[in-house]
Formats: C-alpha cells, structure tokens, sequence
C-alpha cells in the first residue's frame, strides 16, 4: 500500500546533571579512553537492578520497535516520531523510533548508571501525544517529569542502582544523587519529584511564558528554591528547559499540520481534528515564541 506524505518530529530527553558535572576537560588532562557498551553491560550485571534492567531491554528487543544504540558526548534518548497517511484508505500510521545515545567517555560506573538512566526513558511508551490538541504546557511538563518513563522514575532507579553499585564496589554516590531521601520509601518518588520543581531565579521566567489563564498557580507548581537538578543539554532548570523545548515541538507540529492541510494528499477526514489542532496549539505561538527567548 502507498503512503502519502509523512512528517516526522524529534523529541530528546536528556540525562540531568548536578551543577558542574559533564564539564569539559581541560586541556592539560589527558583524553579519557572510551568505554565499551560491552564492558558497560557487564559491570551492570553485577548487580540485581542492573540485570533487571538488561532483561528488560532483552525482552524488549525480541519485539517489532527495537531500541537503536549510538554513542556521543552526552547520553540521551531521542525519540522520532514519524505520522503518515495511506493514500487508499486515509488511515493515519505512526512510527515511533528510538535512538539511546550514551556518552563515550567518563567513568565505568558514570556510564554505567548513564545507560540504566536513559533505558527508564527509552524502555517506556510515550507519555504524550505531541499532536493532541489539548496538550498544555503544564501537561507537558508534568509528564515529562512524572510520568511514567520520565525524570523523577528514571531518577529514581539510577539512585538506587546507584547504592547498589557502591555497596559491593564502593563507588562513591553521584552528586544528583545525594539527597536526604529513603529511595525505597512510599514517599521516596514524591519527594524526590519535587526537587525537579526547584527553579529558584527562573521564577519570572516561566511566570512570563506561563498561559495567562493560569499564572496564578506558578507559585504553587514551582519552588522558588535553588535548583539541585538542570538539563544537561538545557543549562537550565529541567521546567525551564521543558518549558523550551514545548515550544520547539509545538512549532514543528503546527508546520507539519499545516503543510498537510495544504497537501492535496491529506484526507479530508481528518481535517477537522487539525484544524482544531491548530486553533488551540498554534493560533498564539508567534506571541509565545517571543514571551520564551
């Protein structure tokens, strides 16, 4: 069956850092070797989460959508998100590709507890749909955070992994990871979940790109507390780099509807639902791009 034509939008999560980690070398240090992703796997099932996490993926890669691996600076996970349309039937199909991006150089352990970070996101269905009219940027941050898959649960489970690892090899605890919480305790997702609302100085910042409709509730969404968690890519707080990187994929979105719209390709069917797409994502974006920067 043919297909019509298919726009795709790329969303990146990010592994959090402490302030002033995955600095750059300097220039007198000599360059670290690269870790192999075999050596990786092996130091991971030394450990009950880590082979937990391994089997995991195991199962996961027997399926149709496979996890693709690469290596980089940084470790990631990029998620693309491909929609098409079959020109006979006007059914809407949408493909979804993951590509897991870990660092090349660091520490065993560092990229170790890297690659067990980035399988929470990777290993999760999405937590939203980038073309649901209804989508809020508080819905987006919320979900990115806690939802399932997102920062707070992968967080999480690095952390304790990450006790895990130093009890029988006696690494010391990543900074991200030194906070006053029973990662085991009923409370432990919770508590942990808000460190991510620190924002402290951002606090007008997304107060100014909050929907006017509802900043009366930023002061009670965020902590205007010194942040203990930024983006490694963002260089912000991770509401802050959220907060931008909803604006960059509604953007997308808003062209790759729009560009469908004016197709003679696209089905009528479903010019009802974008167009409702586009009245309530996209109506106010050029005023909200100029409220972001």
């Amino acid at each position: 069956m043919g297909r019509g034509n298919s726009y795709s939008l790329r969303i990146v999560f990010s592994l959090l850092s402490s302030i002033g980690l995955n600095l750059a070398s300097s220039a007198e240090e000599a360059p670290e070797r690269v870790i192999e992703f075999t050596e990786v796997t092996q130091y991971l099932r030394q450990s009950h989460l880590g082979r937990e996490i391994l089997g995991e993926l195991a199962r996961h890669q027997k399926g149709e959508r496979k996890i693709r691996f690469a290596r980089g600076s940084i470790s990631r996970t990029d998620s693309l998100l491909t929609r098409a349309y079959h020109q006979s039937t006007g059914e809407e199909v949408r493909e979804r590709e993951v590509t897991l991006i870990l660092k090349q150089q660091g520490s065993l352990h560092e990229i170790a507890l890297d690659l067990a970070h980035e399988l929470v996101h990777a290993l999760r269905e999405p937590m939203w749909d980038p073309y649901d009219p209804g989508l809020t940027l508080s819905q987006y941050v919320d979900r990115t955070i806690l939802g399932p898959g997102g920062e707070a649960e992968a967080l999480l489970f690095e952390c304790q992994l990450a006790q895990e690892l130093s009890a029988s090899f006696g690494d010391a605890l990543p900074k991200r990871c030194s906070f006053t919480v029973d990662l085991y305790s009923k409370q432990a997702f919770s508590l942990l979940g808000r460190e991510f609302y620190k924002i402290g100085g951002w606090m007008p910042w997304i107060t100014k790109v909050w929907p006017h409709s509802s900043r009366d509730n930023v002061a009670k969404k965020f902590l205007d507390q010194s942040p203990t968690l930024y983006s490694a890519t963002g260089g912000a707080p991770y509401p802050v780099s959220i907060a931008r990187e909803y604006l960059e994929l509604t953007k997308s979105a808003c062209k790759n509807v729009r560009r469908r719209l004016s197709s003679s390709r696209s089905p009528a069917s479903h010019a009802t639902k974008e167009l409702d797409f586009l009245d309530r994502r996209c109506s106010d974006l050029g005023q909200n791009k100029a409220d972001f920067e």
